[in-house]
């Protein structure tokens, strides 16, 4: 995401530096600066609302606040979770479970419950009924993604009908899936195919590697710089569409 901001800005001549606007409810007193908001999870709305107010110059980065007018960047997770399903329905898989952050089925964090609703409708477009208990959702200790898929994958194995393929909506927990499936004696993806989501560069070292949704960041920061600079002449939203790596991890299920 950096790059894509800071190689769009060399190529428009801009000045770029970083700001840390979590816990302060003011931005510098310069209305000829635009500014990308990032990680704006800490941040009051009162704050945002005021920026708004203020009349500066902003695009919001993964999150949004239609109601205020600010045009906004996000990957498009909808998309990228019936990529992930389609591909594993693609490969006979019919029983696929899913690992969540959340703290329950009704309360799952906004990027993974996007990714849940396209797993689904890969379903429903394939007509497949998809099982409710192949769900696992929670949220480990200081978010541990790893150890969410470590803990969803041994949840998921121990069904009396386990999945034939797993999606674990992040690369990180899908590299502690695998390595749950080592701990089961499972080979991947001999026994049971595990795919990930986000495209970290880690994903190609594994053993094997892990077959993943890139989200592409990159052209996050670069189209949300271009919707900055030129803010009419676009929407106020926009979607970055991911896309499918194919690796290792996933293959045709024989069961």
């Amino acid at each position: 995401m950096i790059d894509g901001i800071s190689e769009t800005c060399s190529t428009h001549n801009i000045d770029l530096s970083f700001l840390n606007v979590r816990k302060t409810s003011e931005l510098p007193d310069d209305k000829d600066a635009g500014y990308l908001l990032w990680g704006l999870e800490l941040t009051s709305i009162t704050n945002i609302e005021n920026w708004a107010k203020a009349g500066y110059k902003m695009v919001t980065l993964h999150n949004y606040f239609p109601h205020l007018d600010i045009p906004y960047v996000n990957c498009d997770n909808y998309t990228g979770g019936y990529l992930a399903s389609q591909h594993l329905l693609s490969l006979g898989h019919r029983r696929i479970g899913i690992i969540l952050l959340g703290r329950s089925n009704y309360d799952i964090e906004r990027e993974w419950a996007l990714r849940l609703q396209g797993f689904h409708l890969a379903h429903k477009n394939n007509g497949i009924e998809y099982d409710h208990e192949l769900i696992y959702v929670d949220i480990p200790p200081q978010d541990d993604l790893e150890k969410l898929g470590f803990n969803g994958m041994k949840k998921l194995m121990a069904h009396k009908n386990p999945p034939t393929a797993v999606f674990a909506a992040a690369d990180f927990a899908a590299f502690g899936a695998m390595q749950a499936a080592e701990d089961l004696k499972l080979a991947v993806p001999s026994d049971v195919s595990i795919m990930g989501y986000d495209g970290y560069s880690f994903c190609n070292f594994t053993k094997p590697s892990i077959t993943t949704i890139k989200q592409n960041f990159y052209e996050l920061g670069k189209l949300g710089l271009e919707k900055l600079i030129h803010p009419n002449s676009q929407t106020l939203e926009s979607l970055i569409a991911p896309q499918l790596i194919v690796r290792g991890s996933t293959a045709a299920t024989v069961k």
